[in-house]
């Protein structure tokens, strides 16, 4: 419901009716707010992202494919998994994004389920684009962030006969975000 209609598109009382729930406070006894909502359907679909997250993280480091590419990929492909799996995970994430609510509800410091995010991010910052000052750093990788959800999330509820696989898709958006992050340009 999220997903399709938006945070602020959806009640709590709706979602209660939804699943089936005849007490009106049933949702809000569970999960105490909205925010505690959207944080348990976030945890319960990231944890599986992580744990894929940080398996291809780890099989790069054992074959010595460190790249920005494989970086990437890394931080692409389990959201292109969960499109494959037909969840409304990543269109639930790109609502958040769209709905400026995805950095204050999901974004902890030491966020365990954010840790293959966090490598991602920390191995490309320091072992690729250290030539990329920090607030140009700052803004490719808010940008590829947001293309890769809003992307994956446009692909996966696009009723387009001509619409590509979702592999060609992933390969293309995994190339288009390798470019963007790119070098630095040399400007000031």
């Amino acid at each position: 419901m999220f997903a399709q209609r938006g945070i602020n598109g959806v009640s709590m009382r709706e979602i209660g009716l939804a699943a089936n729930q005849r007490n009106n406070g049933a949702t809000q006894y569970h999960f105490g707010d909205k925010a505690g909502l959207i944080r348990a359907v976030f945890e319960r679909r990231a944890a599986t992202v992580n744990d894929r997250r940080l398996l291809l993280l780890a099989e790069q480091s054992a074959t010595g494919r460190d790249t920005v590419h494989s970086l990437v990929r890394a931080y692409v492909t389990p959201l292109s998994e969960q499109v494959a799996l037909g969840t409304w995970y990543v269109p639930f994430l790109a609502r958040l994004q769209a709905e400026h609510q995805r950095d204050e509800l999901l974004e902890r410091v030491g966020d365990p389920l954010n840790t293959g995010y966090s490598i991602v991010r920390k191995r490309l910052r320091t072992d690729h684009l250290a030539d990329v000052d920090a607030p140009r750093f700052a803004i490719r990788w808010r940008i590829a962030l947001n293309l890769a959800i809003d992307a994956l999330a446009d692909h996966q509820t696009s009723t387009s006969a001509r619409r590509p696989s979702l592999q060609l898709f992933t390969e293309e958006l995994i190339e288009s975000i390798t470019a963007l992050l790119g070098r630095s340009s040399g400007r000031g």
